[in-house]
């Protein structure tokens, strides 16, 4: 009888979903953190019906049938509560601030290559003022604008208030594309 040692057993790669705790510690982490930006462009709703159903508020779109939904965002009646349609909009900009916030505060402490990073770090500027803009564009003006979330306060237990108006949007937005254009790679064509 022979006893043999089986100590790489005991060797256990974590499974199951990633948490702080274990994500962005690697160059590979903050590649898929990246990549993960852009997850929800794919969506339906988020280029697709969902988005257009903003032109219904305009004149570039009629409905040409009963709806309820459309006909309650044509005239912008302000009774409505479901958002129907457009509801996910809100949502899926904010999670893309999100997952763009994390790269900010996550991705500087990780050891890469100093290029790989700066594009990273690129994007993640790009996609939140692109959102931002969107976002601004469709609820915000002079009497208010959108909740500004930022690597800062984005763990506040409490709501990020309304910025006191577009304008703050637009100065916000403007700082995060200066970022993204001072990281992102210069391509000529």
């Amino acid at each position: 009888m022979s006893f043999q040692s089986c100590t790489n057993k005991l060797d256990i790669l974590p499974e199951g979903a990633p948490s702080k705790a274990s994500y962005w510690k690697t160059k590979e982490d903050a590649v898929k953190g990246a990549n993960g930006l852009y997850n929800l462009y794919d969506d339906e709703d988020f280029y697709g019906r969902g988005f257009a159903w903003f032109l219904n508020a305009s004149d570039d779109m009629v409905t040409g049938r009963n709806n309820a939904q459309a006909e309650n965002i044509r005239t912008f009646n302000r009774n409505y509560i479901g958002g129907g349609y457009t509801e996910s909009q809100w949502q899926m900009r904010y999670a893309i601030i999100k997952q763009a916030n994390e790269i900010l505060r996550y991705v500087p402490s990780i050891a890469m290559d100093e290029k790989l990073k700066n594009r990273i770090l690129g994007e993640a500027n790009f996609n939140a003022g692109y959102m931002y803009f969107q976002l601004a564009a469709n609820y915000a003006d002079e009497r208010a604008g959108v909740p500004i979330v930022t690597v800062e306060n984005m763990d506040n237990e409490k709501a990020t208030p309304r910025a006191a108006n577009v304008e703050e949007n637009y100065l916000h937005i403007e700082k995060l594309l200066k970022s993204a254009a001072d990281q992102l790679p210069f391509l000529m064509s």
